[in-house]
């Protein structure tokens, strides 16, 4: 998820496709002004001969140059999107790395040990599912109550 959250935060969006057209809203706009303007059969071609190759030549720098923009991937909307999924994945790798030990001899003063391993592990276990239940709940009542306000 992290990873698809980076990839989409860094792309670069500069060239919008719309409607099949590799072009930018601005473009866009001044080829429809200018198709209104068109009257005879040779401007027409000369239109569409102008439309496709700006179109070419668009797809074809976005094919060989992909920039990746580190600035864009930490924004403060996607720190919010990932604090959750970091906090869940530290307690998952905390678990596994304390809470389940690869063998357990249970005597002396191990046994004692051992429970309060185990109620950690319970506790950790009830805050981390809490917490997403209590979460997704809390988004459906904002769903909820930003639906009924419009």
């Amino acid at each position: 998820m992290i990873v698809l959250i980076l990839i989409n935060g860094i792309a670069d969006d500069s060239p919008a496709i719309t409607n099949g057209y590799v072009l930018s809203t601005d473009e866009i706009t001044s080829f429809a002004k200018r198709a209104k303007e068109v009257t005879n059969t040779n401007d027409k071609i000369d239109f569409l001969f102008t439309l496709q190759s700006r179109q070419l030549e668009r797809s074809m720098a976005r094919q060989e140059v992909r920039t990746i923009h580190l600035s864009k991937a930490f924004t403060l909307r996607n720190l919010f999107i990932m604090l959750p999924l970091i906090v869940i994945l530290g307690c998952v790798v905390y678990l596994q790395q304390h809470c389940y030990p690869f063998a357990v001899f249970l005597w002396g003063d191990y046994e004692e040990r051992y429970n309060k391993l185990i109620s950690t592990r319970k506790t950790i276990w009830t805050v981390v599912i809490g917490s997403l239940f209590i979460g997704i709940l809390g988004n459906l009542f904002v769903f909820g109550l930003s639906s009924s306000l419009r």
